[in-house]
């Protein structure tokens, strides 16, 4: 019996565990698993797969615009050193007097 692709588990007790960016790769790669899946069934079925799966690539771009939206915090303490080195009160006033901005 060949094993197939798997599943992320996503339950509420997994979800817990993971950071944020993590939990929306993960849902990501679950619904791109899953309308990978409907559109090979159309295919084998001889269905058109743009009106069979319309709703897992609906999925898909929901879950892709969640993923590329999220901004981690910006706590890390060797980025926040080099942005507050680089940004003093100089600069910050030069660039707020760029006209081209």
């Amino acid at each position: 019996m060949a094993s197939g692709p798997a599943f992320h588990d996503l339950s509420n007790d997994a979800i817990k565990g993971m950071v944020p960016s993590e939990a929306l790769q993960k849902h990501l790669e679950n619904a791109q698993l899953a309308h990978r899946l409907c559109v090979a069934k159309a295919l084998k079925a001889e269905e058109p797969p743009v009106e069979k799966c319309a709703l897992t690539w609906g999925e898909v771009l929901i879950r892709y615009q969640a993923w590329a939206e999220y901004r981690p915090p910006f706590q890390d303490s060797v980025a926040q050193a080099k942005y507050t080195k680089y940004w003093t009160k100089k600069r910050q006033a030069e660039d707020d007097k760029n006209p081209f901005k």
